[in-house]
C-alpha cells in the first residue's frame, strides 16, 4: 500500500530503492525490500543528504578518495552502511535542473538487469525500476558498488578498533548470559556498526 511519509520514518537499511517522482511537488517513492511503497515529501537530493546525517559518513572524503582510486568523480554509489551501498540510475528527465534524475538502488537488492540501450532492473520484492541508461551502464555501476563493498570489508577486517570490539564481545559470549549481557552485547553490537560508518569508510 502507498503511504505518506517523512524522511525520519523510514530507516535506509529495510528499503531497496528510492525513486524521485511528481507526486504533491517533487518527493520521492521509497520501495522497501518486500516491495511495500511509501512516498516522502522531500526531494531525492534532499533525502540523500538526511540519509549521510544520520550514517555519520563523510561523504566529501570518500568522493575525493574514490575518485583517485577508481577514476570517477561523479555519479557513484553512495555507501551509507555495510549492507546499504545504494546505486544511482537515471529514470526521468527533470523539469528543473535541482529536482534530481537519479532513483538510488540498494545493490543487495538487485535482482536482476534486462534490455539493451534502456534498461529494466527487478528488485528482489518484484519492484521494477526502469531506467534510461543501457544495461552495460547499469551494471558497470553495480560493480563500482561491489568494488566499495569490497573497499568497506577489507577495511573492517583491519580496523583495530573493530578487532578490538569484536574480542570484547567474544570474551563477554564466553560467560554465562543474562538478560543484561545480552542487552549489553547488542548495544555493543549497535555501537561497533556505528563506528564502522564512521571510522572505516572516512577512510577512503
Amino acid at each position: 500500500m502507498d503511504t505518506a511519509g517523512k524522511s525520519s520514518d523510514v530507516s535506509y537499511s529495510d528499503y531497496a530503492a528510492y525513486v524521485p517522482i511528481y507526486k504533491n511537488g517533487n518527493s520521492v517513492q521509497a520501495i522497501k525490500k518486500d516491495g511495500q511503497t511509501s512516498f516522502i515529501n522531500h526531494s531525492i537530493k534532499s533525502l540523500l543528504k538526511i540519509f549521510l546525517r544520520q550514517s555519520s559518513i563523510d561523504i566529501r572524503a570518500f568522493k575525493q578518495n574514490y575518485s583517485v582510486t577508481m577514476g570517477r568523480k561523479n555519479i557513484i554509489p553512495v555507501p551509507l552502511s555495510i549492507d546499504t551501498i545504494l546505486i544511482p540510475v537515471k529514470v526521468r528527465k527533470p523539469l528543473s535542473v535541482n529536482d534530481g534524475s537519479y532513483a538510488y538502488l540498494n545493490l543487495s537488492s538487485i535482482k536482476n538487469v534486462s534490455g539493451d540501450k534502456r534498461s529494466a532492473i527487478e528488485l528482489t520484492g518484484g519492484t521494477v525500476i526502469n531506467s534510461m541508461e543501457s544495461v552495460i551502464t547499469i551494471k558497470h555501476r553495480m560493480k563500482m558498488g561491489g568494488a566499495v563493498s569490497e573497499k568497506f570489508a577489507m577495511h573492517m577486517l583491519q580496523s583495530k578498533e573493530i578487532r578490538t570490539g569484536f574480542a570484547e564481545i567474544s570474551s563477554e559470549s564466553c560467560k554465562s548470559a543474562t538478560k543484561e549481557d545480552i542487552a549489553l552485547l547488542i548495544y555493543k553490537i549497535i555501537e561497533l556498526e556505528k563506528k564502522l560508518d564512521r571510522e572505516i569508510f572516512n577512510k577512503f
